[in-house]
């Protein structure tokens, strides 16, 4: 309707007007639409054709390989990913340039473009980060990113008593009281300090600090099971049922910093 044409120059999708989160609006190519296009398209067409056709499936396939490029880009002499292509207008304290991390499982620990979201966090806007309150996710963002000590303190924090007759009844956040937002991104960031799953690989421990004993049984795609017991820095039970997924087991001394 703008300019007679489906795609841009370089045969990709212009996604705008669109916001990334609530908190870049106008904005063109926001990476959490990005990544979560990607997501859904790639695993549609893994999918056993008793529920998708091989024409479907084609269809599904052209238009990932349309799905414009996560906007990487060099800011202040560092690589960072930002939230978006470009915006208009800014508000609220969302970070959507890391939802390719989390929740849409786009890249993993020991991925080259891990330094770019370290990076970005480092140059986010100080008011967007850091805050414990309620629905903020940077516990998860750190586990994902491997940084152990940061994502312990955070969500050390996040999971504190509530200081009310009731230890959950956390808040007031942005909105009331009880806010049990605080306990669902809590939880998440601790399950993705002990857990990670990207594609068919499970990362046992992957941002969990060493010197913290656990124990712990979690449920991993593919009907999997993972039971450990990790004491004075050492595995004293790692079980993982059914045993076929061995194999996808990646323990923290094979997960690069």
């Amino acid at each position: 309707m703008r300019n007679g044409r489906e795609l841009d120059e370089k045969g990709k999708l212009v996604i705008y007007p669109s916001t990334s989160c609530e908190s870049y609006r106008g904005a063109t190519n926001p990476s959490d639409v990005l990544a979560g296009l990607k997501a859904c398209l790639q695993r549609l067409i893994i999918l056993d054709e008793k529920y998708i056709t091989s024409e479907e499936k084609k269809y599904f396939a052209a238009f990932l390989s349309v799905v414009p490029n996560y906007p990487f880009a060099e800011k202040d002499g560092q690589n960072i990913i930002k939230p978006a292509e470009k915006w208009l207008v800014e508000a609220n304290q969302e970070l959507p340039q890391f939802y390719p991390l989390f929740p849409f499982n786009q890249f993993k620990i020991g991925d080259i473009e891990m330094a770019s979201f370290k990076n970005a966090y480092t140059q986010a806007p100080a008011f967007r980060k850091g805050t414990i309150i309620s629905w903020h996710q940077d516990g998860i963002f750190f586990a994902r990113m491997g940084m152990k000590h940061e994502a312990a303190n955070y969500n050390t924090k996040k999971l504190k008593d509530s200081e009310r007759r009731f230890p959950t009844f956390w808040g007031p956040g942005h909105d009331w009281t009880p806010d049990h937002n605080w306990g669902g991104s809590g939880m998440i960031g601790l399950q993705e300090m002990l857990l990670q799953t990207v594609g068919d690989k499970i990362a046992v421990l992957p941002a969990w600090p060493p010197d913290w004993d656990v124990s712990f049984k979690l449920s991993a795609p593919h009907s999997t099971i993972v039971e450990v017991e990790y004491i004075k820095g050492k595995f004293r039970m790692l079980k993982i049922t059914p045993v076929a997924r061995q194999k996808d087991i990646i323990l923290p001394e094979r997960i690069a910093p």
